[in-house]
Parts: C-alpha cells; sequence; structure tokens
C-alpha cells in the first residue's frame, strides 16, 4: 500500500477545519456511538461464547462521552454491537453472528445520526472496527465517520491507511476535544481551537498534535448508557476476570481515576493518558456506585484503573464511603495495582469496601529488566506486598508475569519464577511479552527494524498464551514436537527463541501455578482455588489434564472424594488421548503422580524433575 505523506503541522487546523466544514454542511447535532464487536466472525466461537468466555465489557467511554455532548446540548445515542452478538448467541436459536449489520442498520435509520462514533480499544478489535466502518460506509456513505480510543491513538496514520473509509480519528482522552470537534462543525468557535485530531485531507495525513487534557474538575461525570441494558451485560460475557467468585453477580466497570505515576515502556497508558494521575472526586466515585444499583442492581465492579492505589489518603477515604453505603457490593482491581503503593491501611480499607480480588502488576523478577522497563516496583516491595496479603486470605491474589522482554536470558527468567514461588500470590498470569503502539519499548524496536508497524496494527504479533496454547494444543494432539526440560538447563546467558518461550511458558505455568498446589492446606485458599480451578475446567481449558488433575487433588484436600476420582479419572483419559499432554506428564512425571492418585488416593510427595 502507497505511504501517504505527512504534511506540515502549521497548516493542519485549516486542512481538518475545511475538510469538517465539508462533511457537515448542514452541522452536526445528532451523534451515534458504536461500541463493535470484540471478536471477529472468523475467531468466534459459539460455545465459547454461551459459555461466558468472551468480555462483555460496558462501554464506558462512549457512555462518558454520551453525557458530555448532551451537556452542549446534542442528541446522542450508542450501540453496543458486542452486545447484541453476545445476546444472541446465548438467546437466538437461529444466532447468527452477522445479525449485528442488521442491529446497526435499524439503528441508523431510526436515529438518524450526522455522525457515527466508533471505539476501539485495544489492537485484538482492530479487525472488527474495520468491519463496523466498512459496512457502515457502504450502507450510509453520507454519514461521516470518526473512531477513537487507545488502539486508533496508538498507530493513528497507519489506521487511517488501512482504512480510507474513515473520516477523522480522534486522539487520546477526548472528553473535551470530540466536544470542540462538534462545536466546529456548527459553527461554533475557530479552526485553532482543535485538538488532537487527525484525517487524510487530499489523500495527505494531517495531524492536529495538540492536545487539550481533561483536568480533575472535567472527570466528575457519570456515563449515559442510554437504553442499554447494563444490568444484563455479565450474563452473557466476562466482566473484570472473578465471574467464578459471584457468577450471579450484575457486574460493571467504573473508573475513580486516570493515568499512572509509573512510566513503564511496554504500556501505552503514558500515551494515551499523557504523565501523571488525575482523580475524581469520592463523591462523584460513590455517587455513581449509588445510582447503579438503584437502576440496576449493580453489585460487583471492576476497577478499570490503571492506578487505582495513587493517592493513599484519598482513595481510603472513598474505600470508606462505599463501606458506609451498606451495599452489597464486591469489587476487583483486576486491571493491576502498583506493590510499592500497597499499604496495610489501603490494603484494611480495600477489604472493608467488598475487595475480593486484586492483580499486582509484577512482570519480572530480575532487578535489571525491572530497571529496564522503568517499573515503579522493586523485589522487596514484591515480597512485601506478599506477605501483607497473606493477612486477607479472603482477598484472591493474581500477579502479572511476562517473558520474553528483548535480549531476556534465562538466568533472568529463573529470577522471575523464583519470585513468583517465593511471593506466594493465588494465582499468576504468564504472558510472553506483547508490543503495543506507540510504547517506549515497542518504538525502539521499530527504530531498529527488529518489527513491523502493519504486524502491530493487525495484531498479529500478539502471542496469547492460553489461545496459543490451546491452538498447539489441537496440532500436536496425534503426533507431538520435541519437549523436554533442556529449555530450562542451558547457559544462563542463553537469550531463548521465540519456539523455546512457548515450551518454557508451559513449564512456568506449572511451577509458579499448579505444582504449588500439592502443598496448599490453608481453608480458605483451597476454597478459593477449588472455585477458580472448577471455572478453567468447565469454561476456560476443557480437556485439559493438568487443571482437571490438579482440581481432583483440591478436592481431595476438601474431602469431596466421589469428585476428586471422577477428575483424575477424566485427567488420565486426557492425558492418553492427546500426544501432545502425553509427553508433557511423562517429562514432568506427572503420570506417576496421578497414577498414585487414583490407585491410594492420597497425594505423594512430588520431586521437582527440574533444577530448582
Amino acid at each position: 500500500m502507497r505511504k501517504l505523506p505527512t504534511i506540515i503541522p502549521r497548516s493542519s487546523h485549516t486542512l481538518i477545519a475545511q475538510k469538517i466544514k465539508e462533511l457537515f454542511p448542514s452541522g452536526c447535532t445528532r451523534i451515534l456511538f458504536v461500541n463493535p464487536a470484540h471478536v471477529t466472525e472468523q475467531d468466534f466461537n459459539i460455545k465459547s461464547a454461551r459459555l461466558c468466555c468472551y468480555s462483555s465489557t460496558l462501554p464506558y467511554g462512549p457512555g462518558i462521552l454520551s453525557k458530555r455532548l448532551q451537556m452542549s446540548g446534542y442528541i446522542t445515542h450508542i450501540i453496543d454491537l458486542n452486545f447484541e452478538i453476545l445476546w444472541n448467541a446465548h438467546h437466538d436459536p437461529q444466532f447468527g453472528y452477522n445479525k449485528w449489520r442488521n442491529a446497526f442498520n435499524k439503528e441508523v435509520e431510526s436515529f438518524k445520526p450526522h455522525i457515527i462514533g466508533i471505539s476501539c480499544m485495544f489492537s485484538t478489535m482492530h479487525g472488527c472496527m474495520i468491519d463496523t466502518i466498512e459496512h457502515s460506509k457502504q450502507m450510509y456513505p453520507r454519514i461521516p465517520l470518526i473512531a477513537g480510543g487507545v488502539h486508533t491513538s496508538g498507530f493513528t496514520k497507519l489506521n487511517l491507511e488501512k482504512c480510507p473509509s474513515l473520516d477523522f480519528v480522534m486522539r487520546f482522552e477526548s472528553d473535551l476535544s470530540f466536544i470542540t470537534f462538534i462545536d466546529y462543525a456548527n459553527g461554533k468557535g475557530n479552526p485553532e481551537d482543535l485538538t488532537q485530531v487527525a484525517a487524510l485531507c487530499n489523500t495527505e495525513y494531517v495531524e492536529i498534535e495538540e492536545r487539550n487534557t481533561p483536568q480533575e474538575d472535567d472527570l466528575n461525570i457519570t456515563p449515559d448508557y442510554h437504553n442499554l441494558p447494563i444490568e444484563k451485560y455479565s450474563s452473557v460475557g466476562m466482566i473484570g476476570a472473578y465471574r467464578w467468585l459471584r457468577p450471579d453477580a450484575r457486574a460493571a466497570t467504573i473508573v475513580s481515576n486516570r493515568g499512572c505515576r509509573a512510566r513503564c515502556t511496554f504500556c501505552t497508558v503514558e500515551n494515551f493518558n499523557g504523565r501523571g494521575v488525575r482523580g475524581r472526586r469520592n463523591e462523584s466515585v460513590v455517587n455513581e456506585i449509588k445510582e447503579n444499583y438503584a437502576r440496576y442492581g449493580i453489585d460487583h465492579y471492576m476497577w478499570i484503573d490503571d492506578d487505582l492505589f495513587h493517592d493513599e489518603e484519598r482513595i481510603i477515604k472513598m474505600f470508606h464511603a462505599i463501606a458506609n453505603c451498606k451495599l452489597p457490593i464486591t469489587w476487583e482491581a483486576s486491571n493491576g495495582v502498583i506493590a510499592s503503593a500497597t499499604t496495610e491501611s489501603l490494603v484494611a480499607a480495600a477489604a472493608c469496601s467488598g475487595c475480593s480480588a486484586l492483580h499486582f502488576g509484577i512482570e519480572s523478577g530480575s532487578p535489571e529488566i525491572l530497571r529496564n522497563v522503568k517499573k515503579p516496583s522493586g523485589i522487596k516491595h514484591f515480597h512485601k506486598a506478599g506477605r501483607l496479603m497473606q493477612k486477607y486470605p479472603q482477598i484472591f491474589t493474581r500477579g502479572f508475569l511476562m517473558l520474553g522482554f528483548p535480549s531476556e536470558t534465562l538466568r533472568q527468567i529463573w529470577q522471575t519464577i523464583r519470585l513468583a514461588c517465593d511471593i506466594e500470590m493465588d494465582w499468576y498470569s504468564i504472558q510472553i511479552v506483547s508490543y503495543l503502539g506507540n510504547t517506549a519499548m515497542t518504538q525502539e524496536l521499530l527504530a531498529k527494524g527488529l518489527l513491523n508497524e502493519q504486524a502491530i496494527v493487525d495484531a498479529s504479533f500478539f502471542v496469547c498464551a492460553v489461545g496459543g496454547q490451546s491452538h498447539r494444543e489441537k496440532n500436536e494432539k496425534q503426533a507431538a514436537r520435541k519437549f523436554s526440560l533442556d529449555v530450562l538447563v542451558k547457559e544462563d546467558d542463553h537469550v531463548p527463541s521465540t519456539e523455546e518461550l512457548q515450551d518454557i511458558w508451559f513449564l512456568m505455568d506449572f511451577m509458579v501455578n499448579y505444582e504449588r498446589l500439592l502443598r496448599e492446606n490453608r481453608p480458605q485458599k483451597l476454597q478459593l482455588k477449588y472455585l477458580f480451578l472448577k471455572d478453567i475446567c468447565l469454561r476456560k481449558t476443557r480437556n485439559n489434564p493438568l487443571s482437571t488433575m490438579f482440581l481432583g487433588v483440591i478436592e481431595l484436600k476438601l474431602g469431596l472424594i466421589e469428585d476428586a476420582y471422577i477428575h483424575f479419572i477424566q485427567a488420565k483419559i486426557f492425558m492418553e488421548e492427546s500426544a501432545f499432554w502425553d509427553i508433557r506428564s511423562r517429562v514432568l512425571g506427572l503420570d506417576g503422580v496421578l497414577k498414585n492418585l487414583i490407585k491410594s488416593g492420597t497425594i505423594p510427595q512430588y520431586i521437582s524433575p527440574y533444577p530448582t
């Protein structure tokens, strides 16, 4: 595809203003926001949808923009195509993925918008965004299209090049800049007022770089979801990571602040939100919680803050105010909190306000890597957080781990494994490093020619640990590739290849998550891990002998003897039916452990076959 030239910044305001006037000769007072599907038709699996394995996150950003535009005198509406697809997958006997097109057409023809705004938060949604844009332009070519969100902000120029049907991209947080854009389309203001918007003007890429970032006083606003059935969202998909704790809860997302004090080089937050943290007033947050409970019956929240524990005094007061509402709500911080910011006073207040789960951004156990990626926490902070959370066994703790950092050695990977085992979070999510748009790490690798921008836009570079693992299991069911512990016993300075990282991911997952369950005896933790593993086996990794076997181990410890025996037999069958699992069970010695479990019903001592 021909690369488009970028024009000089000083003419950007004039050219974009001219395009706005051309596309809105009669003004623009009716704005339709669209939340596109999160999974493409090619990747969509109706069985997974009916097991609520796909995200059903609320259109929080469009809801905020919708409310703000109404405050400025404009008419807005929202259609959530992702919810349409998930709801129909659960309730339509004649389900068809592409029925979203009919719902979209009906909404457009009923509402008659002057502009359609499409939200795209993640690179994995890129294909869905493109499908929505192309369908809209084909059906309604006269209605201008504008896109926004983290993904479109990351590689704006390439998004416009790839999708010429897209008329504008609104970059970064657009609470204020989008209002200015719509105002200008209605004859208000001057071209110089326009901020953070990009477009193709006469085949040239034009971008207004000036930002108008919302400040703290601008954040005290609650989203307007119009007639969307918010109370039903968590019945058809995932909001957060803890459906298994309260499967019947009505869940929603909420935010108390924007931005993050950290400057991690692999993260998009600083680029999208700017430096620093801006917080809402506690009263605004608490009122949103009370209103949602009264209107929708929402009784579980996922905080989407990137730095929830920022400003300890303010956040403790907020937790106390939530507790004083006396509402039967719980919440999770599955977006992650900063270990170095975690204090006993904070966790105590969190627990009193309904905290059921905390995720900690650990990433690596290597001090060198932590410094290189500018993590705000160090090894001592992770140990301190681990010790602190032992005092609150009712809170499920999870650590984010990454491997495959640029030039990461085997020694550094082992440091991560040992740290995870030492601090004893309840579980660890492990991800092979992904390169997101406009992060410092990505920009450095692009400059060196080690990454391709197009691959980032398409999200074709992503290595999704669980999804990739399932795909590999299927491919190797009849004949497995070589698998051994050799990947863990090479020279300390060895940098693993992409293929080696896949096997290291598997071994790391076993060591930091499953093997530890053989030694787990705390009653409250056994109950939590029973629910967690049961959910994994039923919804996420079916026919997986590892999760099935260890669910049986937990059941045995809880006295659920018959259930445990059933799962041991199932695990044996799963191992025997798959070459992929057969070789792994033999290399790790799990075949012998399972044989003993079935024969005697007791948990044998497990001797690790790998160096520790």
